[in-house]
């Protein structure tokens, strides 16, 4: 169900350390090793995507609470694990926005689910057996991680975990809604689930 024009990709971190540009470089040149990695990863990765698109691309720098500043004419989002990197890409005539995140199922414990979940969505994690609830919980969070990533670089609004609910559509799909309005926003915004591994799973969506 992912639109043609949008380029979704992921590999493990350990097969993307290529060289990056200077300049952003100097974006984690401070941090530690783990973040740097991760941070090269996503920027290889990247690139490759565009590549793919047949778009050449430079140095892809931090803009404003780290979102990448992408070249023009160009949506995106960069999502890391501990093992992995994802991407998602796509020419701004195509689409809007687009966000992606990539979880390993098991970290969203159920005592971190009020601070994630609206009540409905726990009633229905509580209905699952563990392995699946396992699962959902997992997707939810990253539902609605990637939901933020693909809309703040249109609204420049903060939005709640709690604010937004997903809604399952089988295995590969669902359906994110945002009860908070903001201008430019669908209210309803559709998303793709995919397997990675056993463990891990990405989840992105766009508009």
């Amino acid at each position: 169900m992912i639109p043609d024009a949008l380029c979704v990709r992921c590999a493990p971190i350990g097969t993307l350390q290529r060289p990056v540009f200077a300049e952003e470089w100097e974006c984690v040149r401070n941090a530690v090793e783990k973040r740097q990695r991760e941070f090269v990863a996503g920027r290889t990765l990247a690139r490759q995507a565009l590549e793919s698109l047949g778009i050449p691309c430079g140095a892809i720098l931090r803009g404003e609470d780290n979102v990448p500043v992408w070249p023009c004419g160009i949506v995106g989002s960069i999502s890391h694990c501990d093992t992995h990197a994802a991407i998602a890409v796509a020419p701004a005539a195509a689409m809007l926005s687009a966000g992606i995140d990539i979880e390993i199922a098991g970290h969203v414990r159920p005592d971190l689910w009020p601070m994630i979940f609206t009540p409905e969505e726990i009633c229905f994690l509580d209905t699952l057996p563990p392995p699946r609830q396992r699962r959902c919980a997992t997707i939810g969070f990253a539902a609605k991680e990637a939901f933020y990533k693909c809309q703040f670089p249109v609204t420049r609004q903060w939005v709640e975990f709690t604010e937004a609910s997903v809604e399952f559509e089988g295995d590969t799909e669902f359906t994110l809604r945002c009860q908070k309005k903001l201008e430019g926003l669908p209210h309803s915004i559709r998303g793709a689930i995919m397997d990675v591994d056993d463990e891990t799973l990405v989840c992105v969506v766009w508009f």
